[in-house]
């Protein structure tokens, strides 16, 4: 059995994070599709029809990435044990996790990196390098708030550059990809015009966001156990213990 859990470089990181999708594409997809599914179609509905990329559906859908974001974390972390993971599995683990405490940190991290990225475009870059693996601190460690802020900048230290290289570098892959997608999807528009329907357009945005997002989502998890293999000799007995909490 293959392990994930040592020290990585960018090279096997990036190699390592496509195996992982790949052999599980379908599984990561529905721990994605099912949640944000119906969020958005409704915000991508609401943009085709009228114009407005920063919709309420589009809000209420940043809301609900939460939910997959926690399960994939778990999802990834059964696959680096060699568990089989399951969907209902890691929605299953997501019981008796304060969702308070997870949502209103989800909601400072979002908030802070909608700002600095608004307004400025460098400090955002710096708030994401620093802040990247907060949301998974809170999921498998258990703290909150200003503590998982403050964890997750101490792991990356040291490899903030490393880490955002990589990370750019798989999400402008996955970008050119999802455009291909959209300019083969209006190119048949074209010439079939029930798929220019605002409905039938928004399900196609909404299965191919959920095809996607989880790359991003296995390579941030595999990095945060990169980081603690470097920094805390991390091994399988600390993941199950992460896991139990």
């Amino acid at each position: 059995m293959k392990t994930y859990l040592r020290e990585q470089t960018a090279r096997e990181l990036l190699i390592n994070t496509l195996e992982i999708y790949r052999a599980h594409i379908g599984l990561l997809f529905v721990i994605h599709l099912i949640p944000t599914l119906p969020f958005n179609i409704w915000s991508n509905y609401l943009e085709r029809t009228t114009g407005e990329l920063f919709n309420i559906g589009y809000y209420f859908t940043s809301l609900v990435d939460l939910v997959p974001t926690m399960a994939i974390a778990i999802a990834v972390s059964d696959i680096c044990l060699g568990h089989a993971p399951g969907a209902f599995r890691s929605y299953a683990r997501l019981k008796g996790k304060r969702i308070d405490k997870i949502l209103l940190t989800y909601l400072a991290f979002m908030a802070g990196l909608f700002f600095t990225f608004i307004l400025f475009v460098v400090p955002g870059v710096i708030f994401y390098i620093w802040f990247m693996f907060t949301l998974i601190v809170v999921v498998l460690e258990g703290t909150w708030g200003r503590q998982a802020f403050t964890r997750s900048k101490a792991l990356g230290r040291g490899f903030y550059w490393r880490n955002l290289g990589v990370m750019a570098l798989l999400t402008l892959t996955c970008m050119l990809f999802f455009f291909v997608a959209i300019f083969i999807f209006e190119f048949l528009a074209a010439t079939l015009p029930i798929l220019s329907e605002p409905l039938v357009y928004s399900l196609f945005m909404s299965l191919a966001t959920s095809l996607f997002v989880p790359v991003i989502l296995v390579c941030t998890v595999l990095l945060y156990y990169d980081m603690r293999v470097r920094k805390e000799a991390y091994n399988n007995l600390a993941l199950t213990e992460d896991l139990l909490r």
